[in-house]
C-alpha cells in the first residue's frame, strides 16, 4: 500500500508506483485526506481520477487507487496490506552511489 495526499499527483509519485511494482504483485494507492481540513487544490475524487489516468496500461491491472479519510495503518490492515514507505523503495545501495561515495571520498557542503 502506498498512501499519500497526491495534491496533485506528480511524476515522482508515478516513479514510486513503478518502483513498487518491481517488487510487489499488487499495489493499492491510497489518496489520504482529512474531511475537516480545507485548502487542497483537488478533491479526493479528482486526485483518484488523476492517478488512475496517469497509470500506464501495463500498470493498471496491478494498481488500485482509492481514497480514504481515516488512519493509514488500520486501513492497510483491513485490506490485508502493509504500508509501503518511500525509504523501503528508494534506499541507496552501493550500486546507486557514485564512485566517490563507494570509496569514501564524498564531500559535504556543510
Amino acid at each position: 500500500m502506498y498512501a499519500g495526499v497526491f495534491d496533485p499527483p506528480t511524476v515522482a509519485h508515478l516513479e514510486i508506483i513503478e518502483s513498487a511494482l518491481r517488487i510487489l504483485d499488487q499495489l493499492v494507492v491510497v489518496v489520504s485526506f482529512n474531511p475537516h481540513k480545507a485548502g487542497t487544490l483537488f478533491t479526493p475524487e479528482e486526485r483518484v481520477e488523476m492517478l488512475e489516468a496517469s497509470l500506464t496500461p501495463e500498470m493498471r491491472p496491478y494498481v488500485r487507487v482509492t481514497a480514504h479519510a481515516g488512519l493509514t495503518a488500520p486501513f492497510a490492515e483491513s485490506l490485508g496490506a502493509s504500508p509501503c514507505g518511500l525509504a523501503a523503495l528508494s534506499l541507496p545501495t552501493p550500486q546507486t552511489f557514485g564512485p566517490a561515495h563507494r570509496h569514501g571520498q564524498a564531500h559535504s557542503n556543510r
